[in-house]
């Protein structure tokens, strides 16, 4: 079944694409014979003729390849053989020329309406406006969206408060689709900032909200800097990879199989597969965290991973099982880093923000278990505070002992103290932190011991670490406790570093957890057995204490860095939203009507305010895509349903009226350059020069298709 359901899904693609070339061919076809020019070959599909008949001298014909078709009017091109019959093309007048030129864009326009027009008569799933996640430290953490918050409208606006947006701007600004509010982060202006009217579970009145402007980045990436991303994802096994387990039983596929959906992980809630290995990582010993992990001589065999619980869900049925993966090695970089318990962000609303902490406070301790701080009455759990880390564990020692003893009165609250100001005076501030269902979560990833996410002070203060990584300590089987710098002073405890590698971390804005690099170091480095014992070489850059940010900076060079190990779940996934992430937008007869001939003009914007920001350099060339790129979409969107297939056909159908009208020689838009100069001369451009001209436009569009495939299959497909 899964066969054909494949098989059919590639026939569609093959189908719609083919149609959307045909309808452009066909408009030009028509408007030739409609203009008395002379059309000797009307193809449908391409290569060898199969079957066809010739009538009114035109050669109908069914060709091999069903992908699109070809129109060959008499005297239109280069090196074409002309006449002075008054059928031939370059005889007819400029304008109907142009007619015939603009006739295939048009046709691919018109065609995408009842396209929309059966999109929304069907009801295509789309993202609703539920924010799923926030990003510790982001622009919409620091404005005070949360997790569950669904957004009503987003404005971009150059005015300086929420009160001075007027009604008439949020009534516009009204969503339901996440895609609406990915335009507007794509399209807002630089130096605008968003304005954004939420509905919060539990608050009768809603919020309205500022998120700071955006500075000058890649608008691609606007939705990762703002930090805020809507969709419950399920993770669906697609495929286990070899040896990814080592439990027999798994292998035969009695614990783990193709199709089973994986709901928690070691009790946490899964909705992403990074994340799943994220949890798995910890099951392997010795466990890594923020800090590093223990030294490995490298004569020590790699450690066992441990069996990690997981509930899944197949056939409909949930179960109970215990999944020991894999361990993979990968190469380290000989110290342990830790953050400074430096609060860089503070959350809008928020407890940490009404209790009146601030960016730039230094947390020294955190305390709980006492009544009161100024009694010191039933004396409580005191956690001296030298790394972010130490906040993190903490607070989830704390949320482990509320769920332990959740009426005890001494665990109420949780206290911080700070260091605030050059003088360093100290404050005692008191938090009353009231549980929901988010720290049931927290509660799990207590108890298996992850406290290097950054979860439990964002979700429970409202507070996120000053960006900066530093060096703790060096481990002993470190080549960097003998090496010398290339220049400068040797690498010591206190360091800030800059970059390990590929892997950037000088920018303060971006903060990763060290989790995050546990991820990436072993992404990135892996210590493969196929290599025979390589020695591998890491480059460590990083400043000295005092030194000034934009200043001088020192690097090291390791040359066979120790080895360390984590687990790691190798599957592929297939992911799925979760129906609660998901709403249908259909209409009736008369809606369907009216947006379906509105939607191909929002796509005609769309598309062209695409190519102005490449063109500004407001959106990386990265995000081309080529046919590898776009038949992958194809596919995915035939995955989804015929209405999902039917919208991204309309898509690009309207994307290719805009993009073949663009006035590059060779494409539509080219041919009518070449018919205007020819109005405003008075004679036709020669041939050799329009040749010479569609040569140079045949090569920027083969470049532009080379480099877009190239992306593809290295972004899309091998995911670097």
């Amino acid at each position: 079944m899964e066969f054909f359901q494949s098989a059919g899904n590639i026939v569609m693609v093959v189908v719609g694409f083919g149609f959307i070339i045909f309808v452009h061919e066909l408009g030009h076809f028509l408007l030739a014979k409609r203009i008395g020019a002379k059309v000797d070959v009307f193809s449908v599909g391409f290569g060898p003729k199969i079957i066809g008949f010739v009538r009114g001298g035109t050669d109908y014909r069914l060709s091999l390849l069903p992908l699109g078709g070809y129109v060959k009017i008499k005297g239109q091109g280069v090196g074409v053989e002309k006449s002075e019959s008054p059928d031939d093309f370059e005889r007819k007048p400029v304008g109907k020329r142009m007619q015939v030129l603009f006739a295939g864009v048009a046709m691919n326009f018109l065609f995408a309406i009842p396209l929309c027009v059966a999109v929304l008569l069907i009801g295509r799933p789309v993202l609703n406006t539920v924010i799923t996640d926030v990003r510790p430290g982001s622009s919409a953490f620091v404005a005070g969206l949360e997790k569950g918050d669904k957004i009503l409208s987003i404005v971009a606006s150059d005015k300086k408060s929420v009160n001075d947006i007027t009604e008439g701007e949020w009534n516009s600004g009204a969503v339901n689709r996440w895609e609406q509010i990915q335009r507007v982060l794509l399209f807002a202006a630089e130096g605008k900032a968003l304005y954004v009217e939420v509905e919060r579970p539990g608050l009768k009145e809603h919020l309205k909200l500022r998120i700071e402007p955006l500075p000058e980045i890649d608008r691609m990436k606007s939705g990762d800097y703002i930090g805020m991303r809507a969709g419950k994802a399920e993770v669906a096994v697609a495929k286990i990879l070899p040896d990814s387990v080592q439990d027999d039983n798994a292998v035969k596929g009695d614990k783990l199989q193709n199709g089973d959906i994986i709901r928690t992980a070691m009790g946490i809630p899964i909705d992403d597969p990074e994340q799943l290995n994220q949890i798995i990582s910890e099951s392997c010993e010795p466990r890594p965290d923020e800090t590093g992990a223990a030294p490995l001589p490298e004569h020590i065999e790699p450690p066992a991973a441990k069996p990690v619980p997981m509930t899944i869900e197949r056939n409909g049925e949930t179960l109970q099982e215990s999944v020991v993966t894999r361990v993979k090695g990968y190469y380290r970089p000989g110290f342990r880093w830790y953050r400074k318990p430096v609060v860089g962000t503070v959350q809008a609303l928020s407890p940490a923000a009404m209790a009146g902490i601030q960016a730039g406070d230094v947390i020294t301790e955190v305390d709980y278990g006492s009544v009161s701080p100024e009694t010191g009455a039933a004396a409580g759990e005191k956690h001296e505070a030298q790394r972010w880390l130490d906040v993190e564990y903490a607070l989830g020692m704390f949320v482990r002992a509320r769920q332990a003893h959740p009426n005890d009165p001494a665990l109420k609250s949780v206290c911080l103290m700070i260091k605030r100001g050059s003088e360093g005076s100290e404050q005692t501030l008191q938090f009353d932190i009231v549980p929901d269902n988010e720290q049931e979560t927290l509660a799990k990833q207590a108890e298996a011991e992850i406290y290097n996410a950054d979860s439990f002070a964002a979700e429970m203060l409202g507070i996120a670490p000053k960006g900066g990584l530093y060096v703790w300590d060096i481990s002993p089987d470190s080549p960097l406790a003998t090496a010398e710098p290339v220049n400068g002073a040797r690498i010591e405890k206190g360091d800030k570093i800059l970059a390990i590698g590929r892997i950037d971390l000088s920018d303060d804005n971006v903060i990763i957890s060290g989790k995050e690099l546990t991820m990436l170091l072993s992404a990135l480095f892996p210590a493969n057995p196929e290599d025979g014992g390589a020695k591998k070489t890491m480059l460590i850059v990083y400043q000295k204490p005092g030194e000034a940010k934009d200043g001088p900076f020192h690097q090291i060079g390791i040359w066979n860095p120790p080895v360390e190990y984590r687990a790691w779940l190798e599957i592929e996934t297939a992911q799925t939203l979760d129906k609660s992430s998901l709403s249908v937008d259909k209409e009736n007869v008369g809606g369907a009507l009216t947006r379906g001939v509105i939607w191909p003009f929002d796509i005609v914007v769309l598309t062209y305010q695409s190519v102005v920001a490449m063109v500004e350099g407001l959106v990386s060339p990265d995000q081309l895509s080529g046919p590898v790129g776009i038949l992958q979409m194809s596919y995915k969107s035939a995955q989804m349903g015929i209405s999902s297939f039917l919208w991204f056909l309309a898509v690009i159908s309207v994307s290719l009226a805009v993009l073949n009208i663009l006035p590059i020689p060779v494409l539509d838009g080219g041919h009518v350059a070449f018919l205007v100069a020819e109005k405003v001369r008075g004679k036709p451009v020669s041939e050799k020069v329009r040749g010479r001209l569609e040569m140079l436009g045949l090569a920027l569009l083969l470049g532009l298709v080379v480099f877009a495939t190239w992306n593809d299959i290295f972004s899309r497909l091998l995911g670097h």
